[in-house]
């Protein structure tokens, strides 16, 4: 489907009202929303120069399916192996979920993204027990915090995999 076939559905339209306005007004805005700002100002910045259209505030998140396939054979890789990461990937390409969240204008594939590249970092940094490492996973997670609160299981599964480890 073509990413302006359909109108926007009520969050998507959230999305382009909030991002549509200045940074202030856009902040006004999004100090009564429930959700953390990141996604907001990176598909403010994205979608201005297509005008904040359909297109180019969904533009974004296809851009954040693709990176979360990236990111699953790259978390595969390290994990397993390059068949593997192939297997994975496809599976992620192919996922109704992904290709879901990717025709749409709300967080869903940015979150994504991150949380899958905070944990490859994670598992690095358990491995090689190298503290860079598990920087790169805190500068991860951290902004998933600031894209979407369900992030914050994703904190306590990463502990309770660290004790266990």
């Amino acid at each position: 489907m073509w990413l302006g076939q359909r109108d926007f559905w009520y969050d998507e339209a959230f999305t382009g009202v909030a991002i549509k306005q200045s940074w202030h007004d856009m902040m006004s805005i999004l100090i009564s929303d429930t959700h953390p700002p990141l996604y907001y100002f990176l598909v403010k910045i994205f979608a201005a120069p297509f005008n904040y259209s359909v297109v180019g505030i969904r533009l974004f998140s296809v851009l954040g399916g693709v990176a979360a396939v990236w990111a699953v054979y790259r978390l595969a890789k390290h994990l397993f192996n390059s068949r593997v990461a192939r297997y994975a990937a496809a599976v992620t390409a192919l996922s109704p979920f992904v290709i879901q969240h990717s025709q749409e204008g709300r967080m869903y594939m940015l979150l994504a993204v991150l949380i899958v590249l905070a944990t490859d970092w994670f598992m690095i940094g358990l491995k090689t027990k190298q503290t860079k490492y598990l920087v790169y996973w805190g500068i991860f997670l951290g902004l998933s915090f600031l894209t979407h609160y369900i992030s914050l299981w994703f904190a306590v599964l990463y502990g309770v995999v660290y004790v266990i480890w």
